[in-house]
């Protein structure tokens, strides 16, 4: 997945990374680190249907499927089928 990085964190950055990102900025630093927020600029209305279009590999999926009952295990929303169907359509942005 890193390797479309056309920035990835050295140093400093990628210490305070690897200790841990506070989970209201994840987003951002993700966009920031990943590269994506340079390509969104550049195409904002065309980077979401190429995400959408990429070929998710099945082992990623099944991945996800087994991690799916252990992500956010105490919040309500996703602790039944419907909820984690829902967080399941939103890591595969379908």
């Amino acid at each position: 997945a890193f390797a479309d990085v056309t920035h990835r964190p050295v140093g400093v950055l990628k210490t305070l990374i690897r200790k841990g990102v506070p989970p209201d900025l994840r987003p951002k630093v993700w966009l920031a680190i990943s590269g994506a927020a340079a390509k969104k600029k550049v195409a904002p209305r065309a980077y979401y249907k190429r995400l959408q279009a990429l070929p998710v590999d099945q082992a990623v999926r099944d991945q996800v499927d087994i991690d799916l009952g252990r992500t956010f295990p105490e919040n309500a929303r996703y602790a039944n089928e419907q909820g984690q169907e829902t967080l399941r359509r939103g890591l595969f942005a379908d």
